[in-house]
């Protein structure tokens, strides 16, 4: 019973029995108990015996970053395909195949900024993804030939986690919001998805 219940309850039994100094004790108690139940539920959380840096430790990558050369190998495996299925199943329409040759050609900063232009969200996206079954599930070297597909999500992350950039990447100018096209009287935008790519829609 919260404090909003317990003066409900008490309002009804003073309003039904008519004992108000009965009811003033029974308020305390309530508040009391309260008070008790909210500090018992801090007090008995257990406590970590290791520092900080310790913990910290203990959260690691379960699929660890590429460094420069993994980069540019898997980099290499990718066909760039002209009408590539791992775009099409990319919900944020990332122009795949051109990121990772940018990468393939040592190019990590317009890398990453393709990916940026098509998804504000391009490295939270490339860490919790599931590319597994999106992108490098459509990969056309994605089968028994060929063992696996090319890592597009690590590549992903390489190309944002290694771009450097001076500015906001997405610090150009913008149209003024009468201009847009969401912005008439009685239209309403409505996003019913709270995934990476629908809270890029919304930037």
């Amino acid at each position: 019973m919260n404090p909003t219940q317990c003066e409900s309850w008490l309002a009804c039994e003073e309003a039904r029995t008519g004992n108000t100094k009965t009811n003033a004790h029974q308020r305390q108690h309530l508040n009391n108990r309260e008070a008790n139940t909210v500090i018992q539920t801090l007090t008995h959380l257990p406590h970590p015996v290791e520092d900080g840096a310790t913990l910290a430790s203990h959260f690691t990558d379960l699929a660890p970053p590429l460094n420069a050369r993994q980069a540019q190998l898997e980099a290499s495996r990718c066909l760039y395909c002209y009408d590539a299925p791992c775009v099409n199943a990319c919900p944020s329409e990332i122009d795949i195949p051109s990121f990772i040759r940018n990468i393939h050609t040592e190019n990590v900063q317009g890398a990453a900024q393709k990916i940026l232009s098509a998804n504000i969200l391009g490295g939270s996206c490339a860490r919790v993804c599931p590319t597994e079954i999106l992108c490098q599930q459509a990969c056309v070297r994605n089968n028994a030939e060929e063992c696996a597909p090319v890592l597009i999500g690590l590549l992903q992350r390489y190309a944002i986690d290694n771009a450097h950039f001076s500015e906001h990447p997405s610090s150009a100018p913008r149209p003024p919001a009468s201009e847009l096209p969401w912005s008439a009287p009685g239209r309403r935008v409505w996003l019913a998805h709270t995934a990476p790519p629908c809270t890029a829609t919304t930037w």
